[in-house]
Parts: structure tokens; sequence; C-alpha cells
């Protein structure tokens, strides 16, 4: 049986233990999307407060979900990514929308119909 929007959502809100209208579920498909960002390219994609980011980004490190590096030019920076399990659930359960498919675009131009 396929499984609704919803169901879908639930199930990796479940599996990954957040909820996924949240900063945290954004910082994790964005590491997804995007790989290792650095605080600065996080805060400058998803403009939470520095602080804001800082303790969610915390949470997630403590939950074994992001992972941290330092940079060896410059130990004050640091760069974060998805850990392996947490990018293992994240790629299970969005190849499900990846199974959809494409539409072509919207056209803009607006047609009156009588």
């Amino acid at each position: 049986m396929d499984k609704s929007n919803r169901q879908i959502a639930s199930d990796l809100g479940q599996d990954l233990g957040i909820d996924l209208f949240s900063l945290e579920y954004e910082i994790l498909t964005l590491l997804h999307e995007s790989g290792d960002l650095s605080h600065k390219e996080l805060s400058g994609l998803l403009r939470p407060s520095s602080a804001t980011l800082e303790r969610r980004l915390a949470w997630l490190r403590t939950r074994g979900l992001v992972t941290t590096a330092r940079d060896r030019s410059d130990l004050r920076r640091c760069s974060y990514a998805l850990s392996d399990d947490a990018r293992s659930v994240l790629e299970s359960e969005l190849a499900f929308f990846s199974s959809w498919p494409k539409h072509a675009p919207i056209s803009t131009k607006m047609t009156v119909v009588r």
C-alpha cells in the first residue's frame, strides 16, 4: 500500500526524532542536498539568529545527526555534515519523492475562458 505524504513525513520525523517542519529539519535537508557547510553558509541560507542556529546544531550533534570538522588552516572555523545514520535515513525516506513524475513548468501566460 502506498504511503500518504503525511505518513511519509511522520515516518521520517520518527526515524530522525525531530519535527519535520522545524529549523532542525531544514538544516538536515540542506546538508543532505549541499554536503558540508560552514556555520556562515548555513546562517546565510537559513537566516536564523546566530545563537538559534548554534543551539539547533548543538542539539543535532548530541542526537548524532550532524558531525563537525575543524578547518585545518583556521581552527576557529568548522563545517557541518550529516552523520552516516542521518544520511541513510534521509536517503531511504526521500527516495520516494524522487520517483514522482517531473512536470513541465506552468505557463505564466493566462487565458480567459468565456
